[in-house]
């Protein structure tokens, strides 16, 4: 074997070895480093509080909540998908090396004579270049294409961390009403049971009947379940904010709140609304990159009906011999070197082209048609959250004064039975009524904040000014 050929050879192998050795390090590297429990339990501890605000909780939401991050991922995705576009449109270039051994020789016979072609050793070590020059406009469709997903995945994140801002908000307000609500309840047992234990004396007083005690004992015991389901509800609410902030469910977290987190928001006009979802909302902007690139796969199809042009370019070594792998005949090797254009065009493939076309038409069609469908039923939605809005602020002032008037009067009620002016049925049913007020204003609080999370999220900001 020629000198130049063994330094050609050795040069091969040696490629071939960094590659490998790159590729194995590469994965080395993207091994997480090992850690100790005690250095994980620290890490952990400074990114999740015991005590958390909603804002932090949103702001650790951000950060950990696994929807998220793989959206965000998706995205990364998308930007490795346009690359991969943009390749398309630079030259190919590929080294293939090829070595094979002749067990047995082939052979062919002239006029009965056996004739043996060929050697013991044959190898091939070549470049090929290839490089499109014109394809129908499919190469920048594709770029196109590519750009609108990116750009698609970059609003699909958006849409998902707006979504799990209105969820940790759903979330949040539902443990603070349902912690005002077990305290209401529990304070109301606790009412109740002292009442059962004053009806008790006044029983043993003879000062009230059998029945009326017996009646006290059932009220106790009608009130026993509702705090129990409070308290339960209570506490799965706070498995869900674990699991959306990506938490262990035996985490132990808490949720604390101020006044200006539970203040009345002014609502904007409905106008306003219809303004700001029609320019942020993020799904509508990813319902009208669908049509755009439905178009631009329909463009993509059609370029199918027109030429493909290449410029093509191979140079090859190609060597044989009978002295082992490695042989010194230097008549026995040889360079070739071709360049030229390829053309290649679809005359007649029984209609395909013609109906993928179609069918991408089709697509741009529905796509655009999921647009201005998507822009009338968010109008839609906005609207209903804006008059829930309403409902919910005008059920918050109208139980706010009845929560005033029942507590008055079950206080007014409460010195008289003391004072034996007042039946146990007359307190009973004024405590109903000073509970059921209180329920109701708290509904009405948690619907509004539910309204007004998903007004955010339905307009794609934060809209609502707490005065």
């Amino acid at each position: 074997m020629s000198e130049r050929c063994q330094k050609l050879f050795n040069f091969i192998i040696i490629c071939v070895c960094f590659s490998c050795a790159n590729v194995f390090a590469q994965d080395i590297a993207s091994l997480p480093a090992l850690q100790s429990l005690e250095t994980q339990e620290k890490i952990l501890s400074n990114i999740f509080p015991d005590k958390i605000t909603i804002e932090q909780a949103v702001q650790m939401a951000y950060e950990n909540n696994i929807d998220l991050i793989n959206a965000f991922l998706n995205k990364e995705k998308a930007d490795k998908k346009l690359r991969e576009y943009y390749s398309y449109a630079y030259p190919q270039l590929n080294l293939n090396a090829d070595y094979s051994r002749n067990i047995d020789k082939p052979s062919f016979f002239i006029n009965g004579s056996k004739v043996t072609i060929g050697a013991d050793n044959e190898y091939t070590v070549g470049a090929n270049l290839e490089q499109i020059v014109f394809s129908g406009g499919r190469v920048l469709t594709g770029i196109d294409i590519a750009k609108k997903q990116n750009v698609s995945a970059l609003y699909s994140a958006i849409e998902t961390k707006n979504l799990v801002r209105k969820t940790i908000y759903e979330i949040c307000y539902r443990i603070i009403v349902f912690k005002k609500i077990y305290e209401i309840e529990n304070l109301n047992l606790e009412i109740e049971e002292e009442r059962l234990a004053l009806e008790q004396e006044r029983y043993e007083g003879g000062i009230s009947s059998n029945l009326d005690l017996l009646r006290q004992k059932v009220r106790v015991s009608n009130a026993k379940p509702s705090v129990i389901r409070t308290k339960a509800n209570y506490e799965i609410s706070y498995l869900y904010l674990k699991d959306t902030l990506n938490l262990d469910p035996d985490y132990d977290l808490e949720l604390v709140w101020d006044d200006e987190d539970l203040a009345i928001p002014k609502a904007p006009t409905l106008d306003k609304l219809y303004s700001l979802a029609m320019t942020n909302r993020p799904e509508i902007t990813i319902s009208r990159l669908n049509f755009e690139i439905a178009d631009k796969r329909a463009k993509f199809e059609r370029g199918s009906r027109w030429p493909e042009l290449k410029l093509v370019a191979d140079r090859t070594y190609i060597g044989q011999g009978d002295g082992g792998m490695f042989f010194e005949q230097s008549d026995q090797n040889a360079w070739s070197t071709t360049a030229g254009l390829t053309f290649s065009m679809p005359i007649w493939q029984g209609g395909k082209i013609s109906s993928l076309i179609s069918q991408r038409e089709i697509d741009r069609d529905i796509a655009f048609n999921q647009y201005i469908e998507m822009l009338r039923r968010v109008r839609i939605l906005v609207k209903e959250s804006y008059v829930k809005l309403i409902e919910a602020q005008l059920k918050m002032q109208a139980s706010g004064d009845s929560r005033i008037q029942a507590r008055e009067n079950l206080e007014g009620l409460a010195e008289q039975y003391k004072s034996g002016l007042a039946t146990q049925i007359d307190l009973t049913e004024a405590n109903s009524d000073f509970n059921k007020a209180q329920l109701l204003y708290l509904e009405a609080v948690y619907e509004q904040f539910n309204v007004i999370a998903n007004l955010e999220y339905l307009t794609g900001t934060i809209i609502l000014n707490k005065d």
